[in-house]
């Protein structure tokens, strides 16, 4: 009993004379280690690092939890591109190499640090937008920065807290970056990336980034509330759309073996997106979005398993491809449930530009349609647009159908439209014209040129009253007109065939009559006219 109270009390002994010997260490740490070279030495690294200036008040040093040095009040800046202060920032050195009088850290602590940048304001690029996508390009400044990075921090962790950044640009809006919390793992082993922050960009984004020393590398971004008419100038073209308002939200994760491809899945929703183009807005609204893109060095691909739009009313999936050696692009999609007249809106006032778009929402103007696909190939994007590469087929239900030169709209339109090589075809349709139903009807409009075919054959039961002015319209003949303007009444109805065509610019006009009734008046004719059964056939030519 008594050699275990005597062991208990040199336990205790030694315990206690341990903690008064760090006390003593902790009370004359800062006079044992000269702080001067110290603060000197970690300042240079940093303003070496930042290739700028970085200067301190105060210094502190403390043992728990573990050895560190205290920087007060920090300044750092460089040149007129950026400037900014820390509330403190903490060093933790590695302690075998400081006792031989080298100092090589282990973590930097940022608390509450407040920078700003100014940056250039320079238009987005005019050319094609995914011309700037280049792998090889990417992966040598990845290698290049994370060589610098190795040099400089070599197993540095990094951590930020309560941070803030501002960049700013002239003439423009600032960026602003707040609650800013993460860390950074430098190589050799690998770098990581844990970030999150918010901003007048956005309510809330967090990124995760691993890259392994032989450049294999995953992550993940996640935004919410994404605001894309602030940055939109900065990364579209000038000839696109002016993206007046938005809220976008936005998952996405990446990776890659070797940085020379890479593969990217994505999900999110655009509850608003405004978009302004050649002076008429228009709000898309997105539902949900979800789809994946592959890069390489020659070759981009994008595949949208899902598009749900509220606005315009459709569901979309499709692919795109566009390839460098040779030169070759792809533009498939598929639409279920499309509704016609808000599709037509948003086309109309995005794609004006382009005479095939502009023509075939002249003649299709409204109704559903199941099922739709479009399919377009060419050697850059702009043959994408070309009527001669562009191939489309759906079928149409309850739909609405303009007929030039007759001026007939169609209603209640049903059947099957077929677009390709600049001609809409319509087979086997049915549809009403006022109070007149039409069958079998088969449709040909050209989409290029004034001369461009048309032909229109359908078997119609007629309301005759209709008939004067659609001969009007079609037959371009002073002689014809005058006669059809001696017709004071004229109102029956008829069953038969009418054909109209064979081009734009030339329309001839045939109506046969299987069976009618007629009752009409004619100046030329001294009685009222009435005919009650039989057949009869007319030409008419503009």
């Amino acid at each position: 009993m008594k050699n275990n109270r005597r062991k208990l009390l040199w336990v205790t002994g030694a315990m206690g004379a341990l903690v008064i010997l760090l006390l003593l260490l902790f009370v004359a740490l800062p006079s044992v280690i000269n702080l001067r070279p110290v603060k000197t030495r970690i300042l240079r690294d940093l303003s070496n690092s930042i290739d700028g200036e970085v200067t301190g008040k105060r210094i502190d040093v403390s043992l728990l939890p573990s050895l560190h040095f205290a920087f007060h009040q920090i300044h750092l800046s460089k040149d007129d591109k950026f400037s900014g202060n820390l509330s403190t920032l903490i060093a933790y050195p590695q302690i075998i190499p400081l006792m031989r009088g080298e100092l090589k850290l282990n973590k930097l602590k940022l608390i509450a640090p407040s920078l700003e940048i100014k940056i250039d304001q320079r238009p987005a690029d005019k050319g094609d937008i995914l011309d700037n996508l280049k792998v090889g390009q990417l992966s040598k400044n990845v290698i290049e920065q994370l060589t610098k990075a190795a040099a400089k921090a070599s197993a540095l962790s990094v951590q930020i807290e309560d941070g803030q950044l501002r960049l700013a640009a002239k003439n423009r809006p600032p960026f602003r970056f707040s609650a800013i919390n993460g860390s950074i793992q430098f190589p050799p082993n690998k770098l990581q990336v844990n970030m999150a922050c918010e901003s007048n960009l956005w309510t809330t984004l967090s990124v995760n980034i691993e890259i392994e020393t032989g450049l294999a590398v995953n992550g993940s971004i996640n935004v919410a509330g994404l605001q894309p008419q602030l940055i939109s100038s900065y990364v579209l073209p000038p000839r696109f759309a002016k993206v007046a308002d938005g809220d976008v939200n936005l998952e996405a994760a990446f990776e890659s073996g070797d940085f020379q491809t890479l593969h990217l899945s994505f999900q999110g929703s655009v509850p608003r997106l405004t978009l302004v183009e050649n002076g008429r807005q228009l709000t898309i609204k997105c539902e949900r979005l979800k789809g994946s893109v592959d890069l390489s060095a020659n070759k981009l691909s994008a595949d949208v398993a899902e598009l749900h739009l509220n606005y315009p009313e459709v569901n979309l999936s499709g692919s795109f491809l566009r390839q460098t050696q040779p030169a070759r692009y792809q533009l498939f999609l598929k639409g279920k449930e499309v509704d016609v007249a808000s599709t037509r809106h948003v086309s109309l006032a995005l794609l004006h530009r382009f005479s095939v778009a502009r023509k075939i929402f002249e003649i299709v103007r409204g109704g559903m349609v199941p099922e739709i696909t479009f399919a377009t190939h060419g050697h850059s994007v702009h043959d994408l647009g070309e009527a001669e590469n562009i191939h489309i087929v759906g079928s149409m239900k309850n739909g609405n159908i303009f007929v030039p030169k007759a001026d007939l709209d169609l209603t209640e339109v049903f059947g099957k439209v077929d677009i390709s090589n600049g001609i809409l075809t319509g087979e086997n349709l049915r549809a009403r014209l006022k109070n007149s139903t039409g069958t079998k009807a088969d449709l040909r409009i050209g989409l290029r040129g004034d001369d461009a075919p048309f032909r229109l054959d359908i078997l119609i039961d007629a309301d005759l009253a209709q008939l004067p002015p659609i001969l009007l319209r079609v037959v371009k003949n002073e002689r014809f007109d005058n006669e059809i303007n001696l017709i004071d009444s004229f109102e029956g109805k008829a069953t038969g065939r009418l054909v109209l065509g064979d081009s734009l610019d030339s329309v001839k006009a045939v109506v046969d009559v299987a069976d009618i009734e007629l009752n009409a008046v004619y100046q030329r004719l001294p009685y009222p006219l009435h005919i009650e059964s039989g057949g009869c056939e007319f030409l008419f030519w503009c």
